[in-house]
């Protein structure tokens, strides 16, 4: 699982990146803030590397990856609500 370019593309597209001018002071703070949501998609990430490393065919690991990749995008959905309302609070 370590190194799969299929699924390193598909986190690098869905996850929050900083734009060049941020300090990294927000960058902490973000991280600070965002450390329950770190927590869990780690152990959604190690969850699905074990059921990776036990599944016995290839429909199995398709079957496992399309999983993730809904769990994924409905985890992309609640943090993208939760930023926007984020935004909107502190103006």
């Amino acid at each position: 699982m370590k190194g799969d370019p299929t699924l390193s593309f598909y986190l690098n597209k869905i996850l929050p990146t900083p734009v060049e001018d941020v300090s990294y002071e927000k960058i902490i703070e973000f991280k600070r803030k965002r450390n329950d949501n770190l927590i869990e998609f780690r152990k959604m990430i190690s969850g699905f590397e074990s059921k990776l490393s036990g599944a016995s065919s290839t429909s199995e690991l398709k079957a496992l990856w399309s999983v993730l990749k809904k769990s994924l995008q409905k985890k992309q959905m609640i943090w993208l609500q939760s930023l926007t309302i984020q935004r909107l609070s502190m103006h």
